[in-house]
């Protein structure tokens, strides 16, 4: 094992920096380093986009020159024991020969079907002589390990990645800039700071999306319409990742309200707020203005289910599920459904009385009351040819 003084690290440290592979976090990659050639292993943990698996690259090429025998397991794709073993070596040979003195950098270890593990599996890594270098989106203590290492898992250091701040970012931003040829993406750096908020896997995807829009033809004034169908993306991937308790309170943050400390304490751990705001302007603006009154729909060939932000999901029956959804997608048209495009819609071809439509409303409209957020349905031209219901949010 190499030894190294602080001057050392801060040389190397510095010459990852130099390299422009790395942007922000110069602390938090020295104090990683300093463990892992110490032989003590690390968890990093940051939420989705944070540049958890960015950083771990680079520390496998930097620790490589430093003729470290690193080995690189993706858990999105290596799930299981018997998939692991061949990246570590021979299963011909105990896997104390194969992973003394090596160092495993496990990205998503969250990802891992846990159950399929032996109970001892990453404190025997490193006994057999590995240093582990794990990456995850929360503290491991957060995750069902059973009695799977918890106690190994969970002693580990963590090392947490938040959002870049606005020099970093803007760092960022220039380094795309000269890496795409377009250097008119440093002309928008404050609007792309409000989308992103120093995300850094955010930050290259917008940067990317602008500079192939800017070749193509000239920005308008009005950017938000070329960055936003992208960075919804995000945000609803940021939000369905939450907990119901989690999406609550960035609900009513989002609205201007209150949160109890600990939930405030849980969603800074996540990367998600800064101070006491929402992670950026737009994903506040997103949240307030259009994920408030939303209604995420989701079935499967035999389970049919609707869920507001900040409620449970509440199932549905074929019918009232897929007049819901008509309901719904009127109302982002900004129109109502009427009595015959209903009637078309669930019985097709087929001659069905308006009572029908009358008693399949009255049921959905019981069922908005365990669905939450407060959906209603309302009659439209009662009376008339053209009547029909309107789904509102009151």
């Amino acid at each position: 094992m190499i030894t190294m003084d602080d001057s050392n690290i801060e040389s190397m440290v510095k010459k990852l920096y130099d390299s422009g592979i790395l942007v922000g976090r110069p602390e938090e990659v020295k104090e990683i380093l300093t463990r892992v050639i110490s032989g003590d292993s690390v968890s990093i943990v940051g939420s989705s986009g944070m540049g958890k698996t960015t950083l771990l690259l680079a520390l496998e090429g930097l620790l490589k020159e430093l003729n470290y025998k690193c080995i690189f397991i993706d858990c999105g794709r290596t799930r299981k024991p018997e998939e692991i073993r061949p990246k570590l070596g021979s299963n011909k040979r105990p896997i104390e020969e194969d992973v003394l003195g090596r160092i495993l950098l496990i990205d998503g270890v969250h990802r891992l079907i846990l159950e399929e593990f032996p109970p001892h599996y990453f404190s025997d890594l490193v006994e057999a002589g590995a240093t582990l270098i794990l990456t995850s989106h929360e503290p491991l203590k957060r995750y069902d390990f059973g009695d799977r290492d918890i106690k190994f898992l969970t002693s580990l250091p963590v090392v947490r990645l938040y959002p870049l701040n606005e020099d970093e970012a803007a760092e960022l931003i220039r380094i795309f800039a000269k890496s795409y040829k377009c250097q008119e993406l440093t002309k928008y750096t404050e609007q792309i700071l409000k989308f992103t908020g120093g995300v850094p896997c955010l930050l290259q995807a917008v940067c990317s999306h602008l500079a192939a829009h800017i070749s193509r033809e000239p920005i308008s004034k009005e950017i938000e319409k070329v960055l936003l169908p992208l960075v919804k993306m995000y945000y609803v991937y940021i939000l369905d990742g939450l907990t119901p308790r989690e999406e609550r309170a960035i609900l009513e943050l989002a609205k201007g309200g209150r949160v109890p400390r600990e939930d405030m304490e849980r969603l800074k751990e996540r990367g998600l707020l800064v101070g006491r705001e929402p992670f950026c302007k737009g994903f506040q603006e997103f949240v307030s203005k259009e994920y408030l009154g939303t209604m995420i729909f989701t079935h499967s060939a035999s389970s049919y289910t609707v869920r507001v932000p900040g409620y449970p999901p509440v199932e549905l029956s074929e019918t009232k599920f897929k007049l819901l959804k008509l309901l719904y997608d009127a109302r982002q048209g900004e129109t109502y459904v009427t009595f015959r495009e209903i009637k078309q819609a669930l019985w097709p071809g087929r001659d069905v009385d308006n009572s029908r439509v009358w008693r399949l409303v009255y049921e959905l409209r019981e069922k908005l009351e365990d669905i939450g957020g407060g959906w209603a349905i309302v009659t439209i031209n009662p009376g008339y040819e053209s009547a029909g219901y309107e789904l509102i949010l009151e």
